[in-house]
């Protein structure tokens, strides 16, 4: 029985199809995840600490073969911009256990970390927001309810900047982000905001703002073009316990998506580099070009799950093709701030299983000292967008 390709990418992602490891070709192999076995305590900013600012930082590594760190990349900073520095100079320092492929020790060039900066002491739960954090924030919602964005940009900004602190304050604020994003058409930022809401075990989100979350970040991914990316946020969708209606309509979506990858020649995606930290996206295809609109890029890196290699981008006439091996792979690429472009993937006969990077350690900075008392008198109440019923067609 031949199934259809895409079906099969969706049942590795899901179950691991048998049939389908037949169609497509590829051999089953035992991959065992390089293990975190020791990170140093990253250093706790100084003014960070005095101002009572927690956050955290993602960053993608490569663990070699003898259990070493190597390339660390920020994927992600959130509360002060000296944790991403913090953060690199502990995972550069960091152990690991070897991934192993069919029992031999071989590198993971796509190891996901987040380190924690958080003043919240040992086996004390999570603060929840502050009182007059929540004030301003009600504040700003109500500018974004009545569409007035120049006034709740600012209500945004002088909440980031004054009364955000703890790790719940950021969750929150992201939400809020998400939604002026979303206001004004930046899909890109809404992405980034709506991830790192989900970025951590967020305790005072109710079971339906989580799942709500989760299908904006279906949306917004399937109209920013970002379709390997959607393929894995319905993954996360497919595995919640009773998804609601909203869940099960995007569930169906993801069936009909799937049925139209397999007709398209060709998948674009819009691409920019924004400030120091590179452009990613994960592959669908093995076969990739780019169309640069304006600016310059200068290089890029393939992070599959155990194979990593760095190249020059001499001209948008390069073209890439990945060899048949390489799989769970992502890509970064570095340029000019502003530089603007279109990754386009080719039609090829094999396509690239994914696999979503493992997060392999939570690291908590947790201080005994100039702990902050705060206070939290009730979550806020976040209404997030109500998209339109019908979800974007390809």
């Amino acid at each position: 029985m031949k199934l259809p390709v895409y079906f099969c990418l969706a049942m590795l992602l899901l179950v691991g199809n048998s049939m389908c490891l037949a169609g497509l070709n590829i051999s089953p192999h035992r991959y065992d995840q390089a293990q975190l076995l020791h990170l140093p305590k990253p250093h706790y900013p100084p003014k960070a600490r005095r101002e009572g600012r927690e956050g955290w930082v993602i960053l993608s590594l490569v663990g070699d073969s003898q259990g070493n760190p190597k390339n660390p990349i920020v994927i992600d900073t959130v509360g002060s911009k000296q944790f991403a520095s913090r953060a690199l100079a502990a995972a550069r320092q960091a152990k690991f256990k070897p991934a192993q492929l069919n029992g031999k020790t071989v590198s993971a060039s796509n190891v996901r970390v987040r380190v924690d900066f958080a003043l919240t002491r040992p086996g004390f739960k999570r603060a929840g927001v502050s009182k007059v954090f929540n004030q301003h924030y009600r504040r700003a919602e109500r500018f974004l309810k009545s569409r007035n964005l120049s006034k709740a940009t600012r209500a945004i900004q002088h909440l980031e900047q004054t009364y955000t602190r703890n790790n719940s304050e950021q969750l929150w604020l992201s939400l809020l982000k998400a939604r002026l994003f979303f206001y004004r058409g930046h899909a890109n930022g809404q992405i980034q905001q709506l991830q790192r809401s989900l970025a951590l075990p967020a305790v005072e989100f109710s079971k339906q703002l989580h799942q709500k979350i989760l299908a904006d970040l279906y949306r917004a991914q399937i109209a920013n073009d970002e379709i390997a990316e959607a393929l894995l946020s319905a993954e996360a969708i497919a595995q919640q316990p009773q998804p609601n209606a909203e869940l099960q309509h995007i569930l169906q979506h993801r069936q009909q998506l799937l049925q139209r990858l397999e007709r398209l020649p060709e998948l674009g995606s819009q691409g920019q580099i924004l400030g120091q930290h590179p452009w990613r996206q994960r592959l669908l295809r093995r076969s990739f070009s780019f169309n640069i609109h304006y600016g310059k890029l200068d290089s890029l890196e393939l992070r599959c799950r155990h194979k990593q290699r760095r190249f020059s981008i001499d001209s948008a006439q390069q073209q890439w093709q990945l060899p048949h091996k390489w799989s769970a792979c992502t890509l970064y690429v570095w340029g000019q701030t502003g530089s603007q472009f279109e990754l386009v993937q080719h039609a090829s006969k094999s396509l690239i299983p994914l696999k979503s990077p493992i997060l392999v350690a939570d690291l908590n900075n947790n201080s005994h000292n100039n702990h902050e008392q705060l206070y939290s008198l009730r979550r806020p109440r976040l209404l997030l967008h109500r998209q339109s019923a019908g979800l974007s067609q390809l």
